[in-house]
């Protein structure tokens, strides 16, 4: 989403450069590292577009195989002890106005982990779209980004789905 409300171009459609990224929910303050999700309208949800946005959304490709590591949980995983349960739900718990940067440490030092350890990206549950992935890519060089879809947010519908307890 662009704040000066012009679309992308193909040159733009990069992660920010590298000491110029603010902190987010797995990477540390000035690391720079690009943000996906596998369908355009997880890329919408994530990215929270307001009434009026302009939101370009780009596809990616790799020049080379990727080791990707998948947090995603299955039927094997879903134990309450399991490390792929408990990470993976870390890594898609919702930024939220009122979090630290703090908050994310964890999550922070478990990519700069992975990296270190030969890793390309890191495959998890969207936060705001329930059966949308994303991907968090830690080697930036073997992609290349394409303009995919430009457009202007006219509305959203929500589809509110809930439960009332009693008190």
């Amino acid at each position: 989403m662009n704040k000066t409300g012009e679309y992308f171009k193909d040159q733009d459609l990069q992660a920010p450069p590298q000491g110029k990224a603010g902190g987010g929910r797995m990477n540390p303050k000035g690391i720079s590292y690009l943000y996906a999700s596998e369908t355009e309208t997880t890329v919408i949800t994530e990215v929270r577009p307001w009434i009026g946005a302009t939101v370009t959304i780009a596809e990616c490709q790799t020049k080379a195989p990727l080791k990707i590591i998948n947090m995603i949980p299955d039927s094997a995983t879903s134990k309450t002890n399991s490390y792929k349960r408990v990470i993976g739900q870390e890594f898609s718990r919702p930024v939220r106005p009122d979090s630290s940067e703090i908050d994310y440490m964890p999550t922070q030092f478990i990519t700069e982990y992975l990296r270190d350890q030969g890793v390309d990206g890191v495959k998890y549950s969207s936060a705001t779209h329930a059966g949308g992935n994303n991907y968090l890519f830690l080697t930036l060089i073997i992609l290349v980004l394409r303009l995919s879809v430009a457009l202007k947010l006219r509305g959203l519908t929500m589809i509110i789905n809930y439960n009332l307890e009693k008190r």
